[in-house]
């Protein structure tokens, strides 16, 4: 299957979700706050999937690191967890907003409230591992429990769906986008890892091994339809979960001086998403440029005519004792888009005139979140190294020499970067005596 077969299944994919969205949407009637700002949402949706890369994307490479959809750390995470933040808020003030013997269909009242409790969790939830990955941790475990999660949350609603008088409309929608995040979150996901471990060798018959190998080459297309599929998923519940705020909580407040329950819910929906993207974005630009600026010790080690630099650093657990580990954090700041192929760093501690080598960390990523060719010009990034002292370590002043270099695995041959300019020593052109560790006695 070529690239534009590719391109055309996807897009009708996508196209085939919004027009379902969009005619369970207009025969709800929602109001016009619901219609601007899903439409908002499915739109930003749709131009994420064009800018991937390998699309229509024509964007720089870092940027394009930030919009794909196929990894962590990322803008368009940062969109998925805040869309399920919404969700998980919007099911919560629907449940509190609930009079205490408010029902529908044949689920009882405290059911009823507690099935809209337990899935603004479940969301809350899920927006966490967005962020945190933490079903990164054992990941069968966290299908299988995703999986029984969907079901539990499931039977409810599709018991609202056959029996409700007034709100099916709503139900089926809230069923169609949980059933949407379950299949692509946990069911193709697993058969997609289940095909790429099957079939990582590409051995067999000729029919087996050509189809494997073809597979491999579009496993990116299918990882973008799976989180396409989920996202638009996690869209259609909170556009359900909207409409029936709309309908139940009260429009009108019971005095002058307060917010209706429905216009409460209008707008801390949408700023409960907008603070979290706002809160990713603090955490992946600022926090490191104010640690840079108030806690650390600054140095300038300059690379590649200065398009990347070493602007400081900080010691954790220094002065330290043999035995201990000391962590080391750098701040990286790129003054330009850095090139392929990605930068990776080596950290020693060194002893004695020969300057050897007690303790090292090696890591093949510049950041600790991003690797060196999504570093956007201007943002400064952090990178935590870890130097575990040996028992045997010496007492006194060791410094520490810093390498970025590129190659291949196994590594076993490598390429230093040579420092362009800096305010410290050099032991060789590519490499640097950074900064100091004092090792003392344990007394």
């Amino acid at each position: 299957m070529n690239e534009f077969l590719l391109l055309a299944l996807l897009v009708a994919t996508l196209l085939v979700l919004l027009i379902v969205g969009a005619i369970l949407l207009w025969r709800a009637r929602p109001s016009r706050f619901i219609r601007r700002f899903l439409l908002v949402l499915l739109a930003m949706e749709l131009l994420l999937a064009l800018a991937q890369p390998g699309l229509l994307a024509a964007e720089a490479a870092p940027l394009q690191w930030h919009l794909n959809l196929g990894g962590e750390y990322r803008l368009a995470v940062a969109m998925a967890a805040a869309q399920l933040l919404m969700a998980g808020v919007a099911a919560l003030v629907f449940a509190t907003r609930l009079g205490w013997r408010a029902a529908d269909g044949r689920l009882p009242a405290p059911a009823y409230r507690l099935f809209w409790f337990l899935l603004g969790a479940g969301f809350l939830f899920l927006a966490l591992d967005e962020y945190f990955v933490i079903h990164e941790t054992n990941r069968p475990l966290w299908r299988a429990l995703y999986l029984l999660a969907g079901l539990v949350m499931g039977l409810p609603a599709a018991l609202l769906l056959a029996t409700s008088q007034g709100r099916r409309r709503e139900y089926a929608l809230l069923l169609i986008g949980i059933a949407m995040m379950a299949a692509s979150a946990v069911v193709l996901d697993s058969l997609l890892d289940a095909m790429v471990r099957i079939g990582s060798d590409c051995a067999g018959p000729d029919w087996l091994a050509t189809a494997c190998r073809a597979f491999s080459a579009q496993k990116p297309w299918w990882d973008l339809l799976e989180e396409m599929a989920e996202l638009v998923g996690v869209t259609l519940a909170l556009g359900a979960l909207l409409l029936l705020a709309q309908k139940v909580l009260p429009a009108q407040a019971p005095d002058a001086g307060r917010l209706a329950a429905w216009t409460r819910a209008s707008v801390l929906v949408p700023l409960t998403g907008a603070l979290a993207v706002a809160a990713y974005g603090a955490w992946l630009w600022l926090t490191p440029a104010v640690q840079l600026h108030f806690s650390s010790e600054r140095v300038l080690v300059e690379y590649l005519d200065g398009d990347l630099a070493l602007l400081g650093y900080r010691l954790e657990g220094a002065p330290a004792s043999p035995g201990e580990r000391v962590e080391v954090i750098l701040y990286w700041q790129a003054r330009r888009a850095l090139p392929e192929p990605s930068l990776f760093v080596s950290l020693h501690a060194l002893v004695g005139p020969n300057f050897d080598s007690i303790a090292q960390d090696d890591d093949p990523q510049l950041g600790t979140l991003l690797p060196s060719t999504a570093f956007l010009p201007g943002m400064i990034v952090h990178k935590t190294m870890n130097l575990d002292l040996p028992q045997d370590a010496p007492t006194g002043h060791h410094g520490l020499m810093l390498r970025v270099w590129t190659g291949e695995p196994p590594w076993t041959h490598t390429t230093g970067i040579d420092v362009s300019a800096t305010d410290r020593q050099l032991l060789n052109p590519d490499a640097v005596l950074f900064a100091g560790l004092d090792v003392v006695d344990e007394g």
